[in-house]
């Protein structure tokens, strides 16, 4: 009897190929070893040229358990590498696609945003994939975080990712590699630095990265708008002070900013009192 097996492997292609759907393919290749080794490559070709790009974005979550290499023989097949994400993530991101500014949390904003995508590029940051996060920066990936599929940048970026989940290797690898400064500002005006001392107030886990911001050349002193009045601006440890996070602003003063002087508190306490 003739098994599949024996058959030449032109022939086995094509019966591969006859299968119409992807999900067709992926029992097939779930069934043996030799076969999921043939399946799989044909099962990319047709997914990438339906433009669906689920593959790239599993690929890319679950590189830690060998997946890396099929980053590479997607991009190697010209799928988009900066394919907008397909779905909305639910796992607890430093921020979401729903809500990418960064938030003091004191006052009541009623401002509806619009949503963002996550590429892959973002999401191997978010789950600390450095190889992959590797892969794509050197292949040109983007780092913007882009609002609702393509459409503009919000102004968010990789390095804001990589910031507020406290990446330290993804940090390095953005700064170093030029794909953005330490002090390169927000959409608001705000640097990274500010993005780390307010993600780490609220999580440890992003702590590590404000040495690592000024071991890379960002400015503990940087002047941001406070949002005290309108056009006002103060150094980030009165503006975080002045807006009820004196915790993130001893951790700024930790890695060398300097601390307020007591002319300085009492100069944002009448500024503030004459705008109320």
């Amino acid at each position: 009897m003739v098994t599949l097996q024996s058959l030449p492997t032109e022939i086995v292609s094509k019966i591969l190929e006859c299968c119409d759907t992807s999900r067709e393919l992926a029992v097939l290749a779930s069934t043996c070893r030799w076969l999921y080794d043939m399946t799989i490559p044909v099962l990319y070709d047709r997914q990438a040229l339906e433009n669906d790009y689920h593959v790239i974005f599993w690929a890319a979550r679950n590189a830690p358990k060998g997946h890396v290499e099929t980053v590479q023989f997607l991009l190697d097949q010209d799928v988009d590498i900066d394919a907008p994400s397909l779905c909305y993530h639910e796992e607890r991101f430093p921020f979401e696609e729903s809500c990418w500014t960064l938030d003091f949390g004191d006052r009541a904003n009623f401002d509806v945003l619009p949503l963002a995508t996550f590429t892959p590029l973002i999401l191997s940051i978010f789950y600390k994939h450095e190889p992959v996060t590797q892969l794509l920066l050197g292949q040109g990936a983007s780092t913007e975080i882009m609002v609702m599929r393509h459409e503009a940048p919000s102004g968010t970026t990789a390095l804001h990712a990589a910031v507020a989940s406290g990446n330290v290797p993804a940090i390095k690898m953005i700064i170093e590699g030029g794909h953005a400064g330490p002090n390169d500002l927000d959409a608001a005006g705000y640097p990274p630095l500010l993005w780390a001392a307010l993600h780490a107030s609220k999580n440890q886990d992003a702590a590590p990265s404000l040495q690592a911001l000024v071991d890379l050349g960002a400015d503990p002193d940087y002047i941001v708008p406070s949002g005290i009045t309108r056009d006002s601006r103060h150094s980030m440890v009165a503006t975080l002070t002045k807006r009820g996070k004196p915790e993130a602003a001893e951790m700024l003063v930790a890695v060398g900013a300097k601390a307020l002087s007591d002319e300085e508190l009492r100069e944002l306490e009448n500024t503030a009192i004459m705008y109320l």
